[in-house]
């Protein structure tokens, strides 16, 4: 169960997907966009009728709400995987499902003091095939960093890719699509947004991407 995005929807020729409302918990209450968690949960209950299932594995956000929230009502095991970006401190939907799943994986020692019911998995991405071999023989010679519109700040990697370049321990050139982050760094070229014949221009250019994560980029 998901919402639908372009990635959702290839998924969904090969593999059995279950389309729902996705919202975001503090942009709902902010915006008092209250339909969009009840829409999201009359969307669940085919599924569940349906399916009939005993476990439900959720790395959280709005778009599974209904589906943890039913599945706590018919006694179905809840797994929350919590977020790898979170490292101190939990997500919002991790305070909720703190209280109804009945396992929980972190990805960092330090959440274990607040889920209590926490198994500690480590990074649960296999990274073992990435050559890291390719940032000390030069190969890297310009990365481009985007953070395609998105309207929160991620100032964290640009302060990290500035003390980088500063100390000399990353040669390669850097060139920024900041967006909306407000960090200004003062050891590579930056902007804040352009074109997309420009964004195509500096791909073609760049050696290896960094980007937020999301669908678009």
């Amino acid at each position: 169960m998901t919402n639908k995005t372009p990635f959702s929807e290839e998924l969904s020729r090969f593999e059995k997907v279950y389309f729902v409302e996705k919202f975001i918990i503090k942009e709902m209450l902010s915006k008092l966009q209250f339909i969009k968690p009840f829409k999201n949960l009359y969307q669940t209950i085919k599924p569940f009728y349906k399916e009939k299932p005993d476990v439900i594995i959720t790395t959280g956000a709005g778009v599974s709400l209904g589906a943890c929230l039913i599945g706590k009502l018919i006694r179905c095991r809840i797994v929350f995987i919590e977020s790898i970006a979170r490292t101190n401190s939990p997500s919002t939907f991790g305070k909720l499902a703190k209280y109804i799943a009945d396992l929980i994986f972190v990805q960092w020692r330090g959440l274990q003091t607040y889920y209590s019911n926490s198994i500690y998995s480590g990074i649960i991405f296999n990274f073992n095939n990435i050559n890291d071999d390719i940032f000390k023989t030069g190969e890297i010679k310009k990365i481009l960093v985007t953070f395609g519109t998105y309207k929160l700040q991620f100032n964290r990697i640009l302060i990290e890719l500035d003390n980088l370049k500063k100390s000399g321990e990353l040669k390669a050139e850097i060139v920024a699509q900041i967006g909306a982050s407000d960090y200004i760094p003062e050891n590579f070229e930056y902007f804040d947004y352009c074109g997309q014949s420009v964004m195509h221009s500096l791909i073609s250019e760049s050696d290896l991407i960094i980007c937020q994560g999301g669908s678009g980029s």
